[in-house]
């Protein structure tokens, strides 16, 4: 019989070895790894499982990934147990970013004022250079990587070689970010 198997040592042996490498100490890998040891025990007909095995070490095999899926629900019970008084923080799982605090927004909403400050300061200079229509054209493509594609329909648009629309476009960059410098730094001698 299985319960009697000199190698059900080794299951709760590998239980509690895998509870350890999640990083618990050594009575929370022991309670871990009873509690899933207890669960299995509850779920499982272990005559069952011998009776469907090839082997008693194949049967072992099949009781440890089911015990490793018993370990995980629990764990993971015990975890969300522990984040319930926690309900406004967020969720690690989660791909959103948490709000921002009160002063984050401030200075958020201070960043993008300044931002499109610069942005028509750079339109004013280039229409004032008389190019106003290449700015509405290239002003989508300052925060990101062009494409070839758009780079030469530019270039015909505005009668230009793809090489000096890249130039143009690498030179307004250039300013954008020379205005930010400026605007960041007048920024911090008037606050």
């Amino acid at each position: 019989m299985l319960t009697e198997h000199p190698n059900l040592q080794d299951l709760w042996e590998r239980l509690y070895r895998d509870v350890r490498h999640r990083g618990l100490s050594h009575a929370d890998a022991e309670d871990h790894a009873q509690n899933a040891f207890l669960a299995l025990l509850k779920r499982t007909n272990l005559a069952a499982w011998e009776a469907r095995a090839r082997s008693p070490e194949h049967a072992l095999n099949r009781l440890y990934l089911l015990s490793r899926r018993v370990l995980t629900d629990t764990y993971r019970k015990q975890r969300a147990e522990k984040r319930l008084p926690m309900q406004n923080q967020p969720d690690p799982l989660s791909n959103r970013p948490a709000p921002p605090s009160p002063d984050e927004a401030l200075v958020l909403k201070e960043r993008q004022q300044t931002a499109l400050q610069c942005l028509r300061r750079l339109r004013e200079e280039m229409i004032q250079r008389g190019q106003g229509h290449a700015y509405r054209l290239l002003s989508p493509h300052l925060h990101e990587d062009s494409q070839q594609a758009s780079i030469v329909e530019i270039a015909r648009e505005l009668g230009l070689q793809p090489g000096s629309v890249r130039v143009l476009l690498y030179r307004m960059r250039q300013r954008l970010r020379t205005l930010e410098s400026l605007a960041l730094s007048h920024e911090l001698h008037h606050s």
